[in-house]
């Protein structure tokens, strides 16, 4: 049974899987197996991953869901190791990220969950590309369920889960109302239960190009679904009020600032209101006077 089981959804990304898994076999920690899950594909992303001809590697086709929860849960459900750790197809990871996760997590049996700093690399030149997306900021570690009820600090390719912890509080929501962020949905009930480990050091790289480059602009179905997911999680664990207000504000003030970029003025407000209902922030009031003085162009700019 291998210690960690790599798990790779995929769908037409024959021209990019193959990077992803030579950064899994370049791994210094080599006790591992890997589950490619393949969503349908209609390119030859299969003769890509036989070519590999690697006995560690599991190839597995399956009619397309549309679902990237879909995908990853039938990699959990195949594979046996203690650890779980999730890459998507066309990211890649550097050679230490699953040695120095499985170490953090051997150094406290209490953490369900761990991630690593990464990178954005791509075809597209965002201002936020260059340099570690995450080594400016502040990562708690230890209990950071209200911390990341608030904001998602941990990303997909860059994380490594307990089995025993998926054991206990399930595997990914496939529901299609949160799509895109069935992760944080995942991380939140993982969290409320085990600790969590950041390791500053970087271990992944995201890749940014075509086939994503709405979920780094702007995304509103996005926004809307985490909403959907704050809600969810306030619901299941019946939530103190005051967190339950203070994650909702920040939340439709995420949504505000989506609708200020997308020019969609009267959600702009609505998602103001509904903030200010649960918690008046100062940036709920930065957005308001900053839309009123400077109009929502100026602002967004600036």
């Amino acid at each position: 049974m291998p210690t960690v089981s790599v798990v790779i959804p995929t769908h037409n990304r024959a021209n990019l899987i193959s990077e992803a898994i030579q950064s899994v076999l370049d791994q210094t920690f080599q006790d591992f197996d890997v589950h490619i899950i393949d969503n349908g594909s209609s390119d030859d992303t299969e003769e890509v991953v036989r070519a590999f001809n690697d006995q560690r590697l599991n190839y597995f086709w399956q009619e397309n869901t549309g679902l990237p929860a879909s995908s990853r849960n039938t990699g959990i459900a195949r594979s046996q190791g203690e650890f779980i750790a999730f890459l998507d197809s066309d990211d890649v990871w550097l050679p230490d990220k699953l040695g120095d996760q499985v170490e953090a997590m051997r150094m406290n049996p209490a953490r369900g969950i761990v991630s690593s700093n990464f990178r954005y690399m791509g075809e597209r030149d965002f201002p936020w590309m260059n340099g570690s997306a995450l080594q400016d900021r502040k990562i708690p570690t230890g209990r950071v369920f209200e911390a990341l009820l608030h904001h998602n600090f941990i990303a997909t390719s860059a994380a490594m889960v307990r089995r025993a912890a998926l054991d206990r509080v399930g595997a990914f929501n496939s529901d299609p109302s949160i799509r895109g962020c069935e992760d944080v949905e995942l991380w939140l009930r993982i969290a409320h239960d085990f600790e969590y480990a950041y390791i500053p050091k970087t271990g992944a790289l995201y890749r940014v190009h075509a086939g994503n480059w709405a979920q780094f602009g702007v995304s509103p179905d996005i926004s809307a679904h985490w909403t959907k997911v704050v809600k969810m999680t306030c619901e299941r664990y019946q939530l103190p009020r005051k967190l339950r207000n203070s994650a909702l504000s920040q939340r439709y003030g995420s949504q505000a600032w989506v609708c200020l970029r997308t020019g969609e003025d009267e959600l702009f407000w609505k998602f103001i209101r509904e903030g200010c209902r649960h918690r008046v922030t100062a940036k709920l009031i930065g957005l308001s006077l900053g839309r009123v003085l400077l109009g929502g162009r100026t602002l967004v700019r600036f």
